[in-house]
């Protein structure tokens, strides 16, 4: 794979627009929604998109809390399967 793009955000900055908050459940400990990093890496068939979060869930639902959708606008993708990681 080749990157094909990388951003950095500091940590800290996982409130959104300023609104958002986290829920109150004690399994949503804060940091474990803060996008630290996105990186695009591409080949002949496949695009990844490997992102860093400040702190990981440490609970057995990690998974389940730390889904993460990303919306590619303008680009036609149909060419690349899509394959999940989990």
């Amino acid at each position: 794979y080749t990157v094909a793009a990388s951003f950095t955000d500091p940590t800290g900055g996982d409130n959104g627009p300023g609104t958002y908050t986290y829920p109150t459940n004690k399994v949503f400990q804060k940091g474990v929604f803060d996008l630290t990093g996105l990186k695009i890496l591409e080949n002949s068939t496949h695009i990844v998109f490997e992102v860093s979060l400040a702190k990981a869930c440490n609970c057995l639902l990690s998974i389940l809390l730390s889904h993460l959708c990303i919306k590619v606008l303008g680009y036609d993708l149909s060419e690349y399967p899509l394959v999940p990681l989990m």
